[in-house]
């Protein structure tokens, strides 16, 4: 077996919270030797279940960093690549270190107004995300379960450490590539927040705060999300006539009408007259895309996820056998668990007794975009695929979008395609066409890295699979998203955030006590996947550079959705630990010390001690500005919750300053802008100037650069094989 792509990297671990923690993780079992190094009296997390699921596959060292083991630290460092840090620990002067490559992960960028704590409730709160998700029973924003700017922020550092490492194994510099929860919570706020000089009937989208989402509950209390009309399905065939057309038109006539789902009140009455299991199976037979409701970590027990090993068995020291999220990618060779978290300072003799030489004095930075020279080819539609290569598009990788004739089926949903497509060039191509075969031989063999989320079934039949792949380009990167994963029995089932969002448990722990689901508009399972399949292309990526090989790559919103379960874990008997937190009916907070509160003119969000919370009825009074100055002087960390929405954002003078926004001149749209920089990087400039394409606006110049000539090209738009935006 080939050695690991990061194989002989070693990575410092200096941080406490989930970001820096998971990115280390995701690291360590992709091959690298992570030391963690804790504060002298351990990690503050450390016997709780995130800390075992989040600190496995490392070793560990606890040392007192300002004061014994300075200088053994700085040892460390000088044998090390790479350094993972989030502020907790105090560090020396990296300067003094140029040969590695950190990685900072804060609450915010600097220079954010605030200048936040790391707390994603906080962040949410003070960006305006939070005012994205409103409340069930009452005006204004909700409270959030999922830390779901640190869930970015983890796959954010992996990928720009992954572009980093790549970079130095082309023979260029380390260097700085910081990120922060803010930066994670930008990325799938992309589909919620734009704005344009001149904006389409469609510009909106679809994903609007008043769509009740397809969940309906059945007859023992189990509530399924669908995401197809389900009324010729046998069984609701059957229920709908027995209503019969006035029953039906009834029960319809008590819920507002939805575009796709024409009998919704029937189809209320009708899920309710059987129990869940009968639904599922009424479903899954005709190709309905569903999936159950469940509790936080109940999918450690789903067959699909042990099939792809996204589920993976622990004997930790202190919690005993347990199952945890496993490592959701499949790559060459094989990512996965070297072991248990370790014990407090487990590996000081090994590691302070290991001789590792100081690393050698880097090339100078060239300035240049991390990822210039790297060519992607994109044939992927929606989003959990595309996302990815946008990303290293902003990287600097020329990314080619090919899609069909009539355009990626996405661009009827016009915010969510902007969201996932800027810096890429547009080839408009008809797969399908015999002629179609020589433009896609041309593009893979000037290709880098090829992508595509077809149902592989489907991408046999245009010559993309991996052989077919590898046969025109020997050393060709291949990155693939499915929805299951690339074994077991629901391989080939299609799938949507929703589903993942409903069965990883986000959609209960969210909901609220006694309410029904909720789904959280982020649709942040099908961007925890995107990012993770990046990550996988970069470390495929420094594998070619350092054997010569090309590999192939798989993410899955499966995998990705299960790593999110990392803070509960299960007990061989099937019990849940972990999560023990609930949220109110209301969604205002887990406990009476970190929660959201209504104020005379809007609302505020605090976080603090459970002893001294706050009387919320007296802060209803108080102007919000005034809320909080009292609440900080208690004691709490509170910030205004910004209710300005995207607008506010994108039009904020320091946050255009800082890169926080993209700006650039689109065809359509006019003026269009985007949340901006995910990453920090003053020597690599991240290229996010180039808007979303049109369907087609670069097709001829493509096909020139792989060598066709102006005839060819002609012909091709003649036989339609080709479609140009003036033709």
């Amino acid at each position: 077996m080939t050695a690991a792509a990061i194989a002989g990297v070693r990575v410092i671990d200096a941080s406490t919270g989930l970001a820096g923690s998971v990115a280390a993780l995701m690291l360590a079992e992709s091959g690298a030797d992570v030391v963690k190094v804790e504060p002298p009296a351990g990690d503050p997390r450390r016997g709780t279940v995130a800390f075992a699921a989040w600190n496995r596959s490392k070793r560990s060292i606890a040392m007192d960093l300002a004061g014994a083991d300075a200088m053994a630290f700085g040892e460390l460092l000088n044998g090390a690549d790479v350094l993972i840090h989030d502020g907790a620990l105090p560090l020396p002067d990296l300067s003094t270190h140029p040969h590695l490559i950190t990685c900072r992960i804060s609450g915010v960028p600097d220079g954010f107004a605030g200048d936040l704590p790391a707390d994603d409730f906080l962040v949410m709160a003070a960006s305006g995300a939070l005012a994205e998700q409103p409340a069930l029973h009452r005006d204004g924003p909700a409270f959030i379960q999922l830390p779901l700017g640190s869930w970015c922020a983890a796959w954010l550092a992996a990928i720009g450490i992954g572009a980093r490492l790549a970079q130095v194994a082309r023979g260029g510099a380390p260097g700085p590539v910081d990120t922060s929860l803010l930066q994670g919570m930008l990325v799938p706020l992309m589909m919620l927040w734009r704005h344009a000089e001149t904006p389409t009937p469609g510009f909106d989208g679809r994903i609007d705060k008043r769509v009740l989402p397809s969940i309906f509950e059945c007859a023992d209390g189990v509530w399924l999300h669908i995401m197809k009309n389900a009324d010729d399905t046998p069984l609701m065939r059957q229920l709908l006539d027995e209503m019969g057309p006035d029953e039906v038109a009834k029960a319809n006539a008590e819920w507002p009408p939805h575009f796709r789902y024409t009998n919704w009140g029937a189809n209320v009455r009708a899920f309710r007259s059987r129990p869940s299991a009968e639904w599922l199976a009424d479903l899954w037979a005709a190709d309905i895309p569903v999936q159950p409701a469940l509790p936080v970590g109940a999918l450690y027990d789903d067959a699909q996820a042990r099939a792809n090993a996204y589920v993976v068995e622990v004997d930790d020291p202190d919690l005993g056998r347990v199952r945890q999220p496993g490592f959701p990618l499949r790559i060459d060779p094989p990512g996965g668990v070297k072991g248990p978290a370790p014990r407090a300072d487990e590996h000081r003799a090994a590691l302070l007794g290991e001789a590792r030489p100081r690393k050698a004095t880097p090339p100078p930075s060239t300035g240049r975009p991390l990822l210039d020279g790297i060519r992607v080819v994109d044939f992927g539609n929606y989003l959990a695929g595309p996302l990815s290569t946008m990303m290293l598009a902003d990287l600097g990788a020329d990314v080619i979008k090919v899609e069909p004739l009539a355009g990626d089926p996405m661009r009827a949903n016009e915010s969510a395609f902007l969201g996932c497509q800027r810096g890429k060039r547009s080839l408009a191509l008809d797969l399908g066409h015999a002629g179609a075969r020589a433009v896609i031989a041309r593009l893979v063999a000037g290709a880098d890295i090829v992508h595509h989320n077809l149902r592989l079934p489907a991408a046999r039949r245009f010559g993309l699979d991996y052989p077919d792949l590898r046969a025109i380009r020997g050393d060709v990167i291949f990155g693939h998203v499915s929805a299951y994963g690339p074994a077991g029995e629901r391989c080939y089932w299609p799938g949507y955030d929703q589903l993942f969002q409903a069965s990883a448990g986000w959609e209960l722990a969210n909901a609220g006590e006694g309410n029904r689901p909720v789904w959280l508009r982020f649709g942040m399972m099908d961007h925890l996947c995107a990012m993770s399949l990046a990550y996988g292309m970069l470390l495929a990526l420094i594998r070619r550079e350092t054997s010569g090989e090309g590999s192939q790559v798989a993410a899955s919103l499966l995998g990705a959705s299960i790593l999110t379960m990392a803070d509960v874990a299960m007990r061989p008997d099937g019990t849940l630990i972990g999560r023990s937190d609930r949220l109110d009916r209301l969604q205002l907070g887990p406990s009476p010390g970190r929660r959201l509160a209504s104020c005379a003119d809007g609302w505020v969000a605090f976080a603090g001690p459970e002893d001294k919370a706050p009387d919320t009825e007296a802060l209803a009074a108080l102007p919000a500005r005034e809320a909080v100055d009292r609440l900080r002087a208690r004691g709490f960390a509170a910030v205004i919750v910004e209710e300005g929405g995207g607008p506010a954002f994108l039009f904020d003078e320091d946050h255009v300053r800082q890169g926080l926004v993209a700006s650039y001149p689109h065809p359509v749209y006019g003026r269009l802008r985007h949340p901006g920089a995910f990453w920090s990087m003053p020597d690599a400039p991240l290229t996010i100037g180039r808007a979303p394409p049109v369907a087609g606006q670069h097709g001829r110049d493509i096909l020139e650069g792989i060598g066709f000539s102006g005839d060819d090209i002609d012909a091709l738009v003649r036989d339609r094989v080709v479609m140009l935006p003036e033709t």
